[in-house]
């Protein structure tokens, strides 16, 4: 019986972090091909003086508009799947649960539900929320340092 007592970290070996990886690989892909969109647009205008009205220019731009609608969308997809894989890594002794009949009773739902939401938000969501933002806020360092420093500075500073 002791064995149940354990964590299982095999699983968050071989599920989490593979996922943890999955997602910011995604991340990283939507975030690169955010920065080399950037990047040819910033070399286009240095290359000849830009027109408003130049075709290639245009062209570019709307190519760019629309693969960039979907950015924020995936960002935070990824991210949200970063959260999920942070959680159930830091949440190994199942300290999150949600009983719908135990939410239901009033009596329940004050003696035993608040308590085990108000344990799980301290000691889970809000570390791994924590967590989270620090490895977004590195990827995008590390991705928009080729192009943006200062912004990639900001990221840098704000993940430590």
């Amino acid at each position: 019986d002791d064995d149940d007592e354990q964590p299982e970290y095999w699983s968050i070996i071989s599920y989490d972090l593979p996922l943890f990886v999955l997602w910011c690989a995604v991340l990283i892909w939507i975030e690169a091909t955010a920065m080399f969109w950037r990047r040819s647009r910033d070399l286009l205008m240095q290359a000849e003086p830009w027109r408003k009205d130049d075709v290639e220019f245009t062209a570019q731009a709307a190519k760019e508009s629309q693969w960039m609608f979907w950015r924020p969308y995936g960002t935070v997809l990824a991210a949200a799947g970063i959260l999920d894989c942070v959680w159930r890594g830091i949440d190994v002794f199942d300290k999150c649960f949600w009983n719908w009949a135990c939410w239901l009773n009033l009596d329940c739902n004050l003696r035993i539900l608040t308590p085990a939401v108000a344990e799980c938000t301290i000691d889970v969501f809000f570390p791994a929320l924590m967590l989270t933002a620090l490895v977004i806020a590195l990827i995008f360092a590390a991705v928009w340092s080729c192009t943006r420093p200062y912004a990639a500075l900001v990221c840098l500073g704000t993940a430590l």
